[in-house]
């Protein structure tokens, strides 16, 4: 049992996120947080985290989720949130492969 992405971001605090890609998957349901800011972190990922980034890793390597995606682990995450503190835009093709498998994909407010 976990707790539904939707139902975190009903919460007032949360109010400013914004839910990019992925919508299909707000009911997926997540037992823990991880932060990952290294470059390979997200081969240590487990099933049904809610990861938050930075971006601070993506804006060294645009290219570093690429192999990741690749994972089918990748795709049992819960949701990213990922502020855009050091990139400026999320790239098309991850906004695609989020709502390709209904992982959602927020974007942390600057506020935050």
């Amino acid at each position: 049992m976990g707790i539904r992405i939707c139902d975190i971001l009903e919460n007032d605090y949360f109010h400013e996120f914004k839910v990019i890609a992925g919508h299909g998957g707000l009911d997926r349901q997540f037992q823990g947080f991880a932060f990952m800011d290294a470059p390979d972190a997200f081969k240590w990922m487990r099933r049904r985290e809610f990861v938050i980034t930075s971006g601070y890793a993506l804006s060294k390597d645009m290219d570093a989720i690429d192999k990741d995606m690749e994972n089918p682990r990748f795709r049992e995450m819960a949701a990213l949130a990922l502020k855009l503190r050091y990139i400026k835009e999320v790239p098309q093709k991850y906004i695609d492969y989020f709502n390709q498998y209904q992982i959602p994909l927020i974007i942390i407010p600057d506020s935050v």
